[in-house]
């Protein structure tokens, strides 16, 4: 309904609810004493029925109004059930102009899909683009022993060349390692980020993530985390 955005005063619904309420006794007081006459009754009988009905129905609507203000605070942008949208992704990175910010597993799958120096293809090359234009770009990962799965510590090697070619590349590429096992992710380009978790036995394409304007209260502990476990990793 359009009466609800965020100038509506809390004050003025209280009012209309409580006009639509004494309406609402008039029209009963007058059905009531009108039972002998079938026609007004019947009138004040459809009356009544009809602001009772708009008096639920705004009810309903500023539970509605409420509930979205909430999620609106938060700042969410779109509740992803996965994290297995290439397309998705490199249009992230394409329109970058500041920062790429990675905390995640192994960062395999994002090198091929966005930083493969061997693919001729140039979709496949497009976090070498911003960095061409001077985004900033941070991975942060776990060091080898933190890794669960033996395919992934088997290339962790192979994942380190890659970040060592970058670097000599790219100056306004960084790596760092952290020293415990993984929990979250997270994935920051600009003034956005996806948050999600780390479930050791799940694939990191097919859990789930939330995409936060990076002003929320809920993404900002996430920056926080990000920059003090980034201080502390070499």
């Amino acid at each position: 309904m359009l009466i609800f955005n965020k100038k509506f005063d809390v004050n003025v619904f209280k009012l209309v609810i409580l006009t639509a309420i004494i309406v609402a006794l008039i029209l009963f007081f007058i059905f009531f004493n009108a039972t002998e006459n079938s026609k007004t009754a019947s009138i004040f009988s459809g009356l009544l029925t009809g602001v009772i009905v708009a008096i639920m129905q705004l009810f309903l609507s500023w539970y509605e109004f409420k509930k979205m203000e909430k999620f609106e605070s938060m700042k969410i942008i779109d509740i992803r059930p996965d994290r297995d949208k290439r397309e998705f992704y490199a249009n992230l990175i394409v329109n970058s102009t500041k920062r790429i910010y990675i905390m995640g597993v192994t960062a395999d799958r994002f090198l091929n899909d966005f930083a493969d120096i061997d693919n001729t293809l140039s979709e496949r090359k497009v976090l070498f683009a911003a960095l061409t234009r001077d985004v900033e770009v941070r991975i942060l990962l776990p060091d080898k022993e933190f890794l669960q799965k033996e395919r992934q510590q088997q290339h962790f090697e192979n994942i380190k060349t890659s970040f060592a070619a970058i670097r000599d590349s790219h100056q306004n590429f960084e790596n760092r390692y952290f020293q415990h096992t993984p929990s979250h992710s997270i994935f920051v380009i600009d003034d956005k980020c996806i948050l999600g978790p780390v479930f050791p036995e799940i694939n990191s394409k097919d859990t789930p993530a939330i995409y936060f304007e990076d002003t929320s209260p809920y993404a900002v502990k996430y920056l926080e985390y990000f920059e003090s476990e980034w201080s502390k990793s070499s």
